[in-house]
């Protein structure tokens, strides 16, 4: 049997330490492997915080959470960071595959990339924002009707959309004072 456990290192401190230990009663009494993705610098805090709470820091007593992780983990696999190349590369897939010929752009795809570097995640959820507001710019474009008067005004100009979308996530209380 095979159990995942994510998001542990996003745990509150007690509540982290309790499912570990929750982890290692199960792990002596059965043949399981639990596979736990986690941050561990996370994760040895959290150790930190409850085993140094609870001991007296003037005892000879100490607690070193790196060597309870080597008795805990019968191995670690450590993600090594991103490449820029990659990430650029992820980038520019998922561009792709959103079907929009004018998402698909390299300075978009550089844009992106430098801003949400360290986080893969964001990206696609950028993307995605970015998408949806890339439709709605074209919808508001055209028909008879058409809320913004100049087509293309939006839709042309890709690169600054995903600029503003940027700087909207990033400094929201300035983008609302500037609006």
């Amino acid at each position: 049997l095979v159990i995942v456990i994510d998001n542990l290192d996003r745990c509150s401190h007690n509540r982290a330490v309790e499912l570990l230990s929750t982890i290692n009663t199960y792990l002596e009494k059965n043949k399981v492997v639990f596979l736990i993705p986690c941050d561990d610098e996370a994760i040895k805090k959290h150790l930190d915080s409850v085993y140094t709470k609870n001991h007296n820091t003037k005892s000879s007593i100490s607690f070193n959470s790196e060597e309870f992780l080597r008795k805990f983990f019968n191995t670690f696999i450590i993600i090594p960071e991103f490449i820029v190349t990659e990430l650029y590369d992820y980038t520019m897939d998922l561009l792709k595959q959103t079907r929009v010929v004018e998402l698909a752009d390299e300075s978009i795809a550089w844009i992106i990339t430098k801003e949400y570097r360290d986080n893969p995640r964001q990206i696609k959820q950028f993307i995605n924002t970015l998408l949806s507001h890339y439709i709605l710019a074209k919808q508001r474009e055209g028909g008879s009707n058409p809320l913004i008067k100049k087509a293309g005004a939006i839709t042309d100009n890709v690169p600054f959309l995903a600029k503003f979308l940027i700087m909207l996530q990033l400094f929201p209380n300035a983008m609302n004072r500037l609006n």
